[in-house]
């Protein structure tokens, strides 16, 4: 899959929901879900341009490691 589409999908998600042990179910699972392959399609380098734009995804709080996912696709160029 491309990575501008991947990157739109990301947004089209838009920002991951703070976890919430008390509610989260089966949902809540999905969501993370549709997060995590988007984010494991992502295996090219990205531009500045698109890495300011995923910050925008990020959970206020956290959200099932997600943060991480994206801050690991958000490197410096060599």
């Amino acid at each position: 899959m491309e990575t501008t589409i991947i990157l739109n999908s990301l947004l089209a998600l838009g920002r991951c929901p703070n976890q919430d042990l008390d509610v989260d179910n089966t949902d809540v699972m999905d969501i993370v879900r549709r997060y995590t392959n988007l984010l494991d399609k992502l295996t090219e380098s990205i531009s500045l341009k698109s890495a300011y734009s995923l910050l925008d995804i990020i959970p206020l709080d956290k959200f099932y490691n997600v943060q991480w996912e994206i801050f690991s696709k958000i490197k410096p160029s060599p």
